[in-house]
């Protein structure tokens, strides 16, 4: 093994290791407040940090694309915004007196549970592995990894084409500019100095599975009550997966052969996340945090990929629709319109630069 090789798995680690705690420490410290513990409440400050994470970076990398910045100044802010933020929450828990610290209840499991959680876990291990170390070969790559690669080698955010590698206008790529999940990939490259396409090839996927499982733990937590059934739902979850190519698009193809893309991210993360979040909010719709989540959510769907722009409304009109029928009240669908906002309003910057 070439000690080129060795630095890029020792990159490769270090990045699954920031992805690990990063998300969780950015979740915990922005859940001001919050004292209810019911278990697993790890899972749910890093599935709220990697949310926090992605809406954040889109409202930069929006502001970096029409401002024109280099992908290293947008690399170098979105890191000092996620410090600052970290040092906050920091601040205002320790001022609140509230604890700020790594607490799991290990949940009651009998044999049989146990025996699911272990068929579980290697099924979800057994998917990562597999993605990260076998090579697919996929048309859209030569968009997804060729603009990663072009922004990441030409310090650039859409500035030059990612087939060409010449400048190009806004317009051209209207479909792309407000939705630039390959800069994001490359602006952890930036951060890691590791080579865009190793990143997205061989270290990202893993984090975007182990997102998709997260999501649907959560999930089965708010629809079944003991810990046998909430892996019951996993397992039948992670074999759907894994026997569910009976379509190029569907959520099992994406998830296990272009998890890599932001179309891939939409449909294994963004579409179950929604219905988490929904959940929750028919729960207790008036947690404020949770309208917030909803928001960030929506906002985070949209640097994925530009199907987020009308997939999201599409499915906050059904939740809204499903709430009319049974509650017989707007109360909340005015909120909903609210979580939509940056959907519509990136769908109006879209038919302005692709019609101006």
């Amino acid at each position: 093994m070439t000690g080129r090789k060795c630095v890029d798995i020792a990159k490769i680690i270090l990045f699954l290791a920031i992805m690990a705690l990063l998300p969780y420490c950015i979740g915990a410290v922005c859940q001001i407040g919050k004292t209810r513990t019911d278990g697993n409440e790890v899972l749910e400050k890093w599935n709220f940090g990697m949310i926090v994470m992605y809406a954040i970076f889109e409202v930069w990398v929006l502001a970096g694309t029409f401002a024109k910045q280099s992908l290293t100044r947008v690399s170098a802010v979105y890191a000092g915004t996620l410090f600052l933020i970290i040092c906050i929450g920091i601040w205002v828990k320790w001022h609140r007196k509230e604890l700020v610290g790594f607490h799991m209840k290990r949940p009651q499991m009998e044999a049989w549970g146990t025996i699911l959680f272990v068929l579980v876990v290697a099924g979800i291990v057994l998917q990562m592995t597999y993605v990260c170390v076998n090579m697919h070969l996929d048309d859209d790559d030569a968009y997804y990894v060729g603009m990663a690669v072009t922004s990441y080698f030409s310090d650039t955010i859409s500035i030059n084409h990612p087939y060409l590698g010449t400048p190009v206008e806004l317009k051209a790529m209207a479909n792309y500019v407000l939705s630039p999940y390959p800069v994001y990939c490359a602006t952890w490259s930036r951060l890691l100095s590791l080579h865009p396409a190793i990143l997205m090839r061989s270290a990202l996927p893993a984090v975007n599975i182990a997102w998709c499982y997260v999501v649907y733990y959560l999930l089965a937590k708010k629809l079944f009550l003991r810990f046998s059934q909430r892996m019951e739902f996993m397992l039948l979850v992670i074999l759907a997966n894994i026997f569910g190519a009976f379509s190029t698009v569907s959520s099992s193809v994406f998830l296990l052969t272009r998890v890599w893309q932001g179309k891939g991210v939409i449909a294994a993360v963004f579409i179950p996340l929604l219905w988490y979040v929904w959940i929750c909010l028919r729960k207790d719709g008036t947690d404020r945090r949770m309208w917030g989540l909803m928001f960030a959510t929506v906002l985070g769907a949209c640097l994925c990929s530009s199907m987020a722009l009308f997939l999201c409304p599409i499915l906050l009109g059904a939740f809204g629709l499903e709430y009319l029928i049974e509650k017989k009240s707007w109360k909340n669908v005015g909120k909903l319109v609210v979580c939509a906002l940056p959907c519509l309003a990136l769908a109006v910057v879209e038919l302005y630069l692709v019609y101006k």
